[in-house]
């Protein structure tokens, strides 16, 4: 069983947000009872804001908060695609045109042109300092970042989860009603002059799996990458 939702927002000269949800359901058998289909289901919310008069050369911020609700009746691990659809808006911290996250609950400060983003509120794109300690990026290679009070920590690859790779995981079940902390809250791209600044898309694709396995086994917060490879059998 599979339930899609696809939300495209137009703005002139803004992101332009598509939004896919998917719902992955295991087969399994209970206590003698027949084989049944137990579906999790999820509702991503996005909410969109964005002050025109912002668009122009220097830093422009809008809101962009994705955190993801579990509306199903069992309890679900979740996993989040999100790239950009023209990659040199990502940047790097001396680029012409650069994006920043942030998960801060309120708007945060906007830097004055010629000042560089407070590094305790505005994380670079292209970093995964940004996440909080219950998300988790595998990259292609089957290495795992996240932060901890120290900082980003970035685990050896590893082969065994390279199918994994290209996904932000939140390392916690889910439990109906209940929702992930927001991925991102706030997004700021910089625009050295009027001539760079550019249309873009960012691309969120979720996906969910129940915590219980095909075979019965229960997966937690110790053993989320066993749950996300016996669904896709890696």
């Amino acid at each position: 069983m599979e339930k899609k939702k696809k939300t495209t927002i137009l703005i002139p000269l803004v992101i332009i947000l598509i939004l896919v949800g998917s719902v992955l359901a295991y087969l399994f058998t209970s206590d003698g009872a027949d084989n049944e289909i137990k579906v999790t289901n999820a509702d991503v919310t996005i909410d969109e804001e964005f002050d025109k008069s912002n668009l122009k050369s220097g830093y422009n911020v809008y809101q962009k908060t994705v955190p993801i609700t579990n509306k199903g009746e069992n309890p679900c691990f979740v996993r989040v695609f999100m790239d950009f659809s023209d990659s040199s808006l990502i940047g790097d911290a001396t680029s012409d045109v650069r994006t920043y996250f942030s998960n801060a609950e309120s708007k945060p400060p906007v830097p004055a042109v010629t000042d560089t983003p407070d590094s305790a509120i505005w994380k670079l794109a292209a970093e995964k300092t940004w996440l909080d300690e219950n998300w988790v990026y595998i990259d292609y290679d089957g290495s795992k970042k996240y932060m901890t009070n120290s900082g980003l920590v970035t685990e050896t690859a590893n082969d065994n989860l390279k199918g994994l790779g290209g996904y932000y995981y939140y390392n916690i079940p889910v439990a109906p009603d209940e929702s992930t902390s927001p991925l991102i809250s706030w997004v700021m791209t910089y625009f050295k002059d009027a001539q760079k600044i550019k249309i873009y898309d960012i691309l969120v694709y979720t996906e969910t799996i129940q915590t219980i396995g095909i075979d019965g086994t229960e997966y937690t917060a110790t053993n989320w990458t066993d749950a996300w490879k016996a669904y896709l059998h890696i």
